[in-house]
């Protein structure tokens, strides 16, 4: 006998003209039975859904007329929704904005829809009409030409009105799609949109759906989280503000902001962006900016600006912190132009310590770049070559304030590390030339490698002196020792990790290495070198492990 259970299985199988005859018939002999009127729902549901997919609207409109004569209770709310979506979609209007939105005419479709937002009553609160016009915003904007007349007024205008739409879900999926397309905004649509208003009805962090939290991986590109680029939106619209803004709302959005970080340390911008409001916009809590700042400074260390922004955490009493951080910032590599403010900073505080040799040398780097560039030369570098005590002070050489800002930025690199690096004069001892990889010794018991091209600026052989800066990393649950700052120097490692012996050479019979007093002698260095028992020879030595005989010992690793 024929059930409520047949008739579903016939829907979903396909079948849907036997569903409909079978749902009939149930219907004739028990009109008041709950599941026989649900699954006659069901297969007029599908049937709507059919007749709209291949252009039949008055054939969707009997059946929806049908639907009605069920007067289905309202606990039948899944059912309900779909039919409202239905009645949308068979309006004039939403008729007239489809076949607007498939001709590409994006802004007729939307006015379309918002007609029927403005002047239908019966419409106005529908979340099924507000959830058609939110797409259809999102896909406007996705599509607006930025050269377009009035293209930052009509942002402005539809933003405004998808604020107006309470029946969309928060979150959902168009409640992200749409702040996505927002900081998509080509230029310079995107730099005059308020993003601070915006965050204020946009609520962070709950407004996200699950996925705005991962990197989204496409098939030809990846981008980072949703969630990470509101953030730094939000932060740069504070930033933006400056000090105009109150107190009380930034001070509850940088709550909101410490929680994510906290959460996501992978946020790599996030801390910076925050370190940058608490000096450009609380301006009130320094060591907060600090704290906030060190994990981005320790991940950019490289970088001038980061080194920059941390001397904006110390204030007047710490002059000499700043100075280190500043000394930091120019023993980076960056175009010389961007160094020209971190300069001018650095000038200040050696002409209040009177450090006026150190000064001249900075203000003259200036001046040369200015006319070089042809461009204007700033009053307080005249000013300053002007004063007679700069005058009278002695010009260093380049090395020698090369040198004032690697001993200085020390202190810098205490700060950033927490006096976690070490530091000393250490040795390349060894090179593969196949990888470019460069091998070196600090101590007996501190030795690493690093890839040569990290440091272009210099070439590496065998027997090189290296100023190091290291710190200690796990990587994998292996310790090793990483490269946070080198400079070549003449200084001697110490003597026992290096030292140059002298002698003649014993080479055993039938072999290939040999030995200057208790040094080894490799048989590539014996072979290079053209070395044969009884020649007097100069080696250059380090302390080095025997991976053979499983021990340390001297090992030759330059023939002088």
């Amino acid at each position: 006998m024929a059930s409520s259970t047949e008739v579903t299985n016939l829907r979903k199988a396909g079948r849907l003209a036997e569903a409909r005859a079978m749902a009939q018939e149930l219907m004739g002999a028990h009109p008041e039975d709950v599941w026989n009127r649900r699954a006659f729902a069901w297969v007029l549901y599908a049937q709507i859904k059919q007749a709209l997919e291949k252009g039949a609207p008055k054939e969707a409109a009997a059946f929806l007329q049908e639907f009605d004569a069920l007067a289905m209770p309202g606990d039948e709310v899944l059912l309900h929704q779909h039919m409202a979506a239905f009645r949308l979609k068979l309006l004039p209007n939403a008729v007239k904005a489809e076949a607007r939105k498939q001709a590409g005419q994006y802004a007729e479709a939307l006015n379309l829809l918002w007609e029927v937002y403005e002047r239908d009553p019966q419409w106005a609160a529908s979340p099924e009409l507000h959830q058609q016009i939110a797409w259809a915003i999102w896909r406007f904007l996705k599509n607006l030409d930025p050269a377009a007349k009035n293209s930052f007024s009509l942002v402005q205008t539809w933003t405004s009105r998808y604020r107006m739409l309470t029946g969309i879900s928060r979150p959902s999926l168009i409640h992200s799609v749409l702040l996505n397309q927002l900081l998509h905004l080509p230029e310079p649509l995107k730099a005059g949109f308020d993003f601070l208003d915006w965050f204020r009805f946009w609520n962070i962090p709950n407004d996200f759906e699950e996925k705005d939290w991962q990197p989204f991986a496409g098939p030809e590109h990846t981008s980072p989280p949703l969630a990470e680029r509101a953030c730094n939106a939000w932060c740069r619209a504070l930033i933006r503000q400056g000090r105009g803004a109150p107190e009380e709302e930034v001070l509850e959005a940088m709550q909101r902001l410490e929680a994510i970080s906290l959460a996501h340390p992978e946020y790599l911008w996030l801390p910076y962006f925050m370190a940058k409001i608490r000096i450009d916009v609380v301006a009130s809590d320094p060591a907060a900016a600090r704290r906030d700042l060190l994990p981005f400074v320790r991940r950019k260390r490289t970088e001038f600006w980061a080194w920059d922004l941390l001397a904006d955490t110390f204030g007047e009493k710490e002059a000499a912190e700043r100075e280190a951080c500043l000394c930091m910032a120019l023993t980076c590599k960056a175009d010389p132009s961007f160094l020209a403010k971190v300069r001018l900073r650095l000038i200040r505080l050696l002409l209040e310590r009177q450090a006026f040799d150190l000064a001249r040398y900075e203000l003259l780097a200036v001046e040369t770049l200015k006319k070089e560039r042809k461009e204007r030369i700033p009053a307080e570098v005249t000013q300053g070559l002007a004063l007679p005590v700069v005058a009278a002070a002695p010009l260093p050489g380049a090395e020698s304030q090369r040198a004032y800002y690697r001993e200085t930025a020390a202190l810098a690199e205490n700060i950033a590390f927490e006096n976690q690096l070490v530091r000393g004069v250490g040795v390349v001892d060894g090179i593969d030339t196949h990888t470019g990889t460069v091998y070196f010794a600090l101590t007996r018991e501190i030795r690493g490698r690093f890839p040569a091209d990290k440091f272009r600026k210099w070439t590496f052989q065998p027997g090189d002196f290296l100023e190091l800066s290291l710190a200690k990393r796990e990587i994998e649950g292996r310790e090793i020792w990483q490269v946070h700052s080198l400079v070549p120097t003449k200084q001697m490692p110490p003597e026992d990790l290096f030292r140059i012996v002298t002698g003649p050479v014993k080479q055993p019979q039938g072999q290939a290495a040999g030995w200057v007093a208790d040094v080894y002698i490799p048989p590539r260095l014996m072979d290079a070198s053209g070395l044969k028992a009884g020649d007097a020879a100069a080696a250059a030595a380090t302390w080095s492990f025997d991976p053979k005989k499983k021990q340390f010992g001297w090992k030759a690793i330059q023939i002088i």
